[in-house]
């Protein structure tokens, strides 16, 4: 009984150490999950939210670098843009509204970006490692396509 416990013990601390790096499904999931969904305003804005969140965080982890920080500054400004209008406009929300449910979603979905880019370090040696780095390529690419 003893070295199953201990089995069962090393696995959690193998694989929930992993777990705990990611505290989001990835963008990419999430997609593949909703493919039926695209259509649906709240599916839109949820990728588009996640877009501004993982390019808020990139670009003040890029900071003392002006090409990358520009490119995550520019990609916050589409996607919470776009997240704004689509909740306002097709979900025909209010100002308030916008304020009191969009914001604070922003603001944790990066708080996540964030503490998960930390845990990456402490692992890893690199912040956007993993699904964080996985996300903002999904972004940039979702931009290319909106952009056409």
């Amino acid at each position: 009984m003893r070295p199953l416990i201990l089995a069962f013990s090393f696995l959690f601390l193998v694989f929930g150490g992993v777990a705990g790096a990611q505290s989001m499904v990835t963008l990419d999931n999430y997609m593949n999950k909703n493919l039926n969904n695209m259509n649906d305003w709240a599916t839109r804005h949820y990728i588009y939210s996640r877009c501004a969140a993982v390019s808020l965080y990139t670009q003040a982890l890029f900071q003392k670098n002006p090409q990358l920080s520009n490119r995550s500054k520019n990609l916050y400004e589409f996607f919470n843009e776009l997240a704004m209008n689509t909740y306002l406009k097709e979900g025909k929300k209010t100002i308030d509204q916008l304020t009191a449910n969009y914001l604070p979603l922003l603001k944790r979905h990066a708080d996540i970006y964030k503490k998960d880019g930390d845990e990456n370090f402490a692992r890893t040696g690199e912040y956007t490692s993993g699904y964080i780095i996985e996300d903002f390529q999904i972004c940039v690419d979702i931009q290319k396509g909106l952009s056409k």
